[in-house]
């Protein structure tokens, strides 16, 4: 009943699972990660033991050894579904026969993309695709699933979607390794709501260049007017994001927030001070 990424970047030291479903708060069920052990998306009748157990496994074992493991003591394994990778960036798949159609996945290098009750195998096809792309690893996983999305996604609609990132511990970051953990559990374009948390996300930890205000103001405008605020000072303290503006310059995933924000429909009708 959903479509995810499971997926490494070495360059990044970053691993994660993205993934959408017209599921309640997938996020709760589907991804489990850990840094530098690995990632798991388990989905379609999830084994909530997949999970943790996975995740202990990969510790001393390759994906492909954890998936064995996992699924030989499981007697209802032909109804699951499971994507894996492992600290080496290998990774492994599996489809129960069981899964409803339209259900199979698409392992490349340093991913997996797999999925169930789909509208067909494009759905896997395009988020493969944007996989391959040269991009920043956070942003890459959400275009997988918006174009999982955009080529038909679940066949019964959207509800729920979420993305689990672990990297390097660091002042902002937990001794478990999780830097990102956003969830949408309930909303009518759960895709988009969760590209836009990410985005705001982003930018109170991790906006650290600069651009000019002056370059951008009439956007910059627009975007305030259409929120009711009378100021870009004003905005960004409501954000908690006042951090990442001065005088003249602005952090650009500052600037993208206010922008998605302003297109946005979440904050319509709020009162403002």
């Amino acid at each position: 009943m959903t479509y995810s990424v499971v997926a490494m970047d070495p360059a990044e030291d970053l691993v994660g699972v993205a993934v959408a479903s017209r599921f309640i708060a997938v996020g709760s069920v589907v991804p489990w990660v850990r840094y530098r052990t690995g990632a798991i998306a388990t989905q379609s009748y999830a084994n909530y033991t997949f999970g943790p157990e996975g995740l202990s496994l990969l510790s001393d074992h390759s994906a492909r050894e954890t998936l064995k493991i996992l699924l030989d003591k499981d007697p209802q394994r032909e109804k699951r579904q499971v994507g894996i990778i492992d600290k080496k960036g290998k990774v492994v798949s599996f489809t129960g026969k069981e899964c409803l159609d339209y259900a199979g996945s698409i392992e490349g290098k340093n991913f997996t993309v797999q999925g169930n009750i789909l509208t067909g195998r494009n759905v896997l096809e395009a988020m493969a695709t944007e996989m391959e792309k040269d991009l920043p690893f956070i942003e890459r996983m959400i275009h997988a699933l918006k174009a999982g999305e955009d080529a038909g996604g679940d066949s019964r609609g959207k509800q729920a979607a979420a993305i689990l990132i672990a990297g390097k511990a660091n002042e902002f970051v937990e001794s478990s390794g999780i830097v990102m953990d956003l969830r949408v559990d309930d909303n009518p374009e759960p895709v988009r709501e969760l590209a836009r948390i990410s985005k705001l996300w982003q930018a109170v930890h991790w906006d650290t260049s600069r651009v000019k205000i002056a370059d951008n103001g009439k956007k910059i405008d627009l975007a305030l007017r259409k929120l009711a605020y009378k100021s870009l000072k004003d905005w960004a303290t409501a954000r908690g994001l006042d951090h990442n503006i001065n005088d003249t310059e602005i952090g650009p995933l500052t600037l993208a927030s206010l922008l998605i924000e302003s297109k946005s429909d979440t904050y319509a009708g709020l009162t403002r001070k």
